[in-house]
């Protein structure tokens, strides 16, 4: 974004550079196609797995594309150690949770996402279900989830935290490193991008998350503060924009 525009909508560099993310740095074919993978290449090795699309899993969460290092949590129809997790520093971390597949309640809502976003995680992966997904949408989480139910679970066995998980054909283990975008899900044991340096980073603040949840609002409001700005920022003379007429 132009200093200009983003003078105009004052919104700072590190919050407006990070807003309404939707795409990976590098989308999931390119990375697979820079690791040399096909469908023969693919199959003989097993750095890089993808989980199965069979599974079913469906895109939920303000953010549709996300990546992280892996941070796992294995719980059946109970989930107080999904929500201590979100209350710890994320970190740009994505937490997999081994639900189990259950479709008989909830493992996430809004009040733990809001936490996840706060303390900066990237994302959730959960083989099960969420609730609340029309407030998760407008959340900067990245959310991927079998479907949702209104029931909530119960709080009486918290799980095992940071262990190994399997689920669609993927072994997921901590530390690994997880990407989804519109394509699918993908693991890799070691990095496929380089981490983004600078202050332009993910959002880790509730400050931050307020600039996204203001920003579009914003962007209407000051509509004509934008065109004019980015005429300036080009340096393009007589612009046409719907509130000048020309002479």
């Amino acid at each position: 974004t132009p200093p200009m525009l983003r003078s105009a909508l004052r919104i700072p560099m590190t919050q407006a550079s990070t807003l309404g993310k939707r795409f990976l740095k590098t989308p999931l074919p390119d990375l697979c196609d820079k690791a040399g993978l096909d469908v023969i290449t693919y199959n003989a090795q097993t750095k890089i797995t993808v989980v199965d699309p069979m599974m079913g899993f469906k895109i939920f969460g303000g953010k549709t594309a996300f990546s992280g290092k892996i941070a796992t949590l294995k719980c059946f129809e109970s989930n107080p150690n999904v929500r201590k997790a979100f209350e710890e520093p994320g970190n740009g971390r994505v937490l997999v949770v081994d639900a189990g597949g259950s479709t008989r309640c909830a493992m996430l809502g809004d009040n733990i996402a809001a936490a996840g976003v706060k303390n900066g995680w990237a994302g959730i992966v959960i083989y099960g279900l969420i609730r609340d997904s029309a407030e998760i949408a407008g959340m900067q989480l990245g959310v991927r989830a079998l479907g949702t139910f209104p029931v909530k679970s119960h709080k009486d066995t918290p799980g095992e935290r940071d262990v190994i998980v399997k689920f669609g054909g993927v072994t997921f283990k901590p530390g690994q490193y997880l990407y989804a975008d519109a394509d699918g899900i993908m693991v890799s044991e070691t990095p496929l991008e380089k981490p983004r340096t600078g202050t332009c980073t993910c959002m880790s603040t509730a400050a931050a998350a307020a600039a996204e949840n203001s920003f579009f609002p914003a962007l209407a409001s000051r509509r004509r503060l934008v065109w004019e700005a980015a005429a300036a920022a080009v340096g393009v003379s007589g612009l046409v924009v719907p509130w000048r007429t020309p002479a």
